[in-house]
């Protein structure tokens, strides 16, 4: 619990808002889908997420236009059916070495896809992994939300981690 709160601490401190990025991308994620005011269509993900968490994967869903999604919980094994995703939904809770497994997800990917790790700051465990997941060399941007770590493979884009309040 202790660390729960020094986490989210930090966060608020070091965290920002849409004036704080100077990315074109970050700042078009940020003023049209995680701040955006409009009503989207309810999108049911069967994740059991609090509905704070429910609301902003709601809104990338409609702002990326996700077609071909893969959720891997502990529930839910990888769906080896599809061959390249856009979103990958994870939880980093129950991984204890986070760079095989996330090897294995790169081969579902191309350049737009979207990783969302759940519970970034559940325990010093899984804030380590996020840690490494920020410093992987495939992931050039990455965006700290405390909900979520979100995660891109953009060749196109230098490497940037940011902290976004949402």
């Amino acid at each position: 619990m202790i660390f729960c709160i020094q986490s989210y601490l930090q966060f608020l401190w070091l965290s920002k808002n849409e004036h704080g990025v100077h990315s074109p991308f970050v700042y078009s994620l940020l003023t049209k889908c995680f701040y955006k005011k409009a009503s989207l269509a309810h999108h049911s993900f069967d994740l059991k997420l609090s509905p704070k968490k429910e609301r902003l994967l709601n809104k990338m869903y409609h702002y990326f236009k996700f077609k071909n999604c893969v959720f891997y919980t502990p529930e839910i094994a990888i769906d080896n059916t599809i061959l390249e995703a856009d979103l990958i939904y994870t939880t980093i809770d129950s991984v204890e070495n986070i760079d095989p497994f996330i090897e294995s997800l790169f081969s579902k990917t191309h350049n737009d896809t979207c990783f969302i790790f759940n519970n970034i700051y559940r325990n010093p465990v899984t804030a380590l992994a996020w840690k490494k997941i920020i410093g992987h060399p495939r992931f050039t941007v990455t965006i700290d939300t405390y909900l979520f770590g979100i995660a891109f493979i953009r060749r196109e884009q230098e490497k940037e981690h940011f902290t976004i309040r949402t």
